[in-house]
């Protein structure tokens, strides 16, 4: 290569030479080497930066060399970007032989009622033995947005320019190492998770270029949404299952490759599979107040109060995580807290809207919303023990004046507040209600699906009909139901024990890595969505206390229960996911990562 450019680059300098003047040759001279100039970095940026001590087999170039083309589409959650990389996997995938010949197993599956025109990705390849064991594949082609990047945003999708200009600033010495060491790519989505998709697809290939040796079946899925509300995952089960009934497919077990990275105090040359998903609940609260002006507080009722009452009882409360064997998740945290008013005024703040972030290993949605709600109420008796303990201090200040302190507060469950509504309406006005509050919010152009959840309990509460104060305990999307790897279902531990058997026969063979097995993957994951293991009571509280449920939001749990599939993450290992300095691991990604995930796929096809 660099020898037939420098001849090109001669040819062209004599041909120049013996047609032009002078002074014309010395001008096109000059942007000839410019431009010559760019065109051998562009080529030999690689080399230099990532080959520097990466010694990659034909396989991992590819799965490189993808991941940047993947990287260089910008595809924030929520944007035309992902339909952009929808269309540029889709029509790459369409050029292999085996999709010409099978166009009906590359599919792309558009989410239902989306004013975006968003799809996901669903490209199947069969093996030749009539075997119906199928191992699904899992991705997400959307990443989280690039602010972050500041003054460097426009290079957040161009990775070796984005690593040069890093070179240049006074970065901790740790990613100092990594730049210099040619092990790392950077960029938006290089961890998370766009190496894990050109990794499933390098494999997907390789499967459809042999199908005599593929011994069953493998589904890749790419969703959109993964990083915002999940909503492509949501709408992945019911086309799922009737894929398995027009191909007759046997979905046996799932790995899903999204990031993963080093745990803290831990030896930098272990990496990590988990089995299993971390689960999610969102509690929201709308308070009503009792307006008043600020020169009579003890006359309303600022729901304020109340609220940071609850925040101060949940925000970083060690009691109320989940326990699972010697693990515990991370505390509840409030991911919003505001009162409404919308400009100054001399009035108590009257309505108020906040949620929280529960995490769960396998506690239930039932239990969730009990200790959530038990909480509200214990806020409630503070905020009240609180203001009539400090009404008494005033009217020892006043006691000329007749005042008395009459305040209570009530608190409903949505399914309670909806309850009340039904008995003054009849369900189809009450539907035709919160059906024109979502059709105005998105004429106002809002995707924010806890507001839109929130105008919906503030219809219900005014067609209630009912006086503040009062407190209305409710869910907001998404939820993330947890998946128990050690679950007593046959079909789990038995892909468990092949993901097992795998991974030890890896380390057995003396790798530079040595990988850990471990319970809950410990990010949210798409891979929830792959099985419900809530009972009934689970089910009906999320379809009763979710407003949203069912209008833009919701999991097809009869679909997802008869998916039920156990899922790996075997994923790529990466720093700084969600982070300007996200980049993800060479070496273990692209090099050891897919052969043991071809192992882990052959050995579930043959042994199920």
């Amino acid at each position: 290569m660099i020898v037939v450019l420098i001849r090109v680059y001669y040819w062209g300098h004599n041909f120049l030479s013996n047609t032009l003047k002078k002074r014309h040759v010395i001008c096109i001279t000059i942007i000839y080497v410019y431009i010559y100039n760019k065109i051998v970095q562009k080529i030999f940026r690689s080399v230099v930066l990532l080959n520097k001590k990466v010694d990659l087999t034909n396989r991992g170039k590819n799965i490189l060399k993808l991941t940047e083309q993947l990287v260089n589409i910008e595809s924030v959650s929520n944007t035309q970007g992902v339909i952009e990389i929808g269309n540029f996997i889709h029509d790459k995938l369409e050029e292999w032989p085996y999709y010409k010949k099978n166009p009906d197993h590359l599919l792309k599956l558009p989410l239902r009622d989306d004013n975006m025109k968003r799809f996901n990705l669903a490209a199947l390849v069969k093996g030749d033995n009539n075997n119906n064991n199928t191992v699904v594949y899992i991705g997400h082609m959307d990443t989280v947005d690039i602010g972050e990047y500041r003054d460097l945003k426009k290079l957040a999708t161009k990775p070796y320019e984005l690593m040069e200009k890093f070179k240049k600033r006074d970065l901790n010495e740790q990613v100092k190492k990594d730049l210099n060491s040619g092990e790392w790519l950077f960029g938006r989505g290089a961890a998370d998770m766009k190496s894990g998709v050109a990794l499933e697809l390098e494999l997907l290939k390789e499967f459809s270029e042999d199908t005599e040796d593929l011994p069953g079946n493998v589904l890749v899925i790419i969703t959109v949404n993964e990083e915002a509300d999940s909503l492509g995952m949501l709408n992945i089960a019911k086309p799922l299952v009737e894929l398995a009934q027009k191909e007759d497919l046997n979905y046996i077990g799932a790995i899903n490759t999204d990031y993963t990275t080093d745990e803290i105090g831990t030896n930098p040359s272990h990496r990590y599979v988990y089995m299993g998903t971390l689960g999610k609940l969102v509690p929201a609260l709308y308070v009503v107040g009792k307006g008043s002006h600020v020169g009579d507080v003890f006359g309303g009722f600022d729901v304020n109060l109340l609220m940071s009452e609850l925040t101060s009882r949940l925000d970083n409360n060690m009691e109320l995580a989940d326990k699972y064997q010697d693990r515990i998740t991370d505390p509840p945290v409030s991911l919003k807290q505001e009162d409404l008013k919308v400009e100054y005024n001399g009035q108590l703040p009257y309505e108020g809207f906040s949620y929280y972030n529960f995490l769960s290993f396998n506690r239930g949605v039932a239990e969730t919303m009990d200790i959530f709600k038990e909480e509200v109420e214990d806020s409630i008796r503070s905020s009240l023990d609180w203001i009539k303990g400090n009404f008494r201090v005033y009217k020892s200040y006043h006691p000329q004046q007749d005042m008395e302190l009459n305040l209570d507060i009530d608190c409903y469950t949505f399914e309670e507040l909806l309850d009340i509504v039904h008995n003054k309406y009849i369900q189809e006005k009450v539907e035709a209600e919160i059906e024109n509050v979502l059709s105005q919010v998105k004429k106002e152009g809002i995707k924010d699906l806890r507001i839109h959840s929130l105008r919906i309990i503030k219809r219900i509460w005014e067609l209630s009909e009912l006086e503040g104060p009062a407190a209305v305990v409710f869910l907001v999307p998404p939820f993330y139901p947890p998946q128990d790897p050690n679950i007593d279902d046959p079909k789990f531990k038995k892909f468990n024990s092949i993901v097992e058997e795998a991974i030890n026969n890896h380390n057995l063979d003396g790798h530079d890595y040595n990988i850990i097995i471990k319970d809950f993957f410990p990010f949210l994951s798409d891979a929830s969505y792959a099985a419900f293991q809530g009972d009934k009571k689970d089910e009906e509280i999320l379809k009763n206390n979710m407003p949203y449920w069912g209008r833009g939001w919701k999991i097809d749990i009869e679909a997802v229960r008869k998916l039920n599939l156990p899922v790996a993450d075997v994923g790529v290992h990466g720093k700084g996911a969600h982070k300007y300095l996200e980049r993800v691991h060479i070496p273990y990604t692209m090099q050891v990562l897919p052969e043991l995930i071809k192992s882990i796929t052959k050995k579930s096809l043959q042994k199920f």
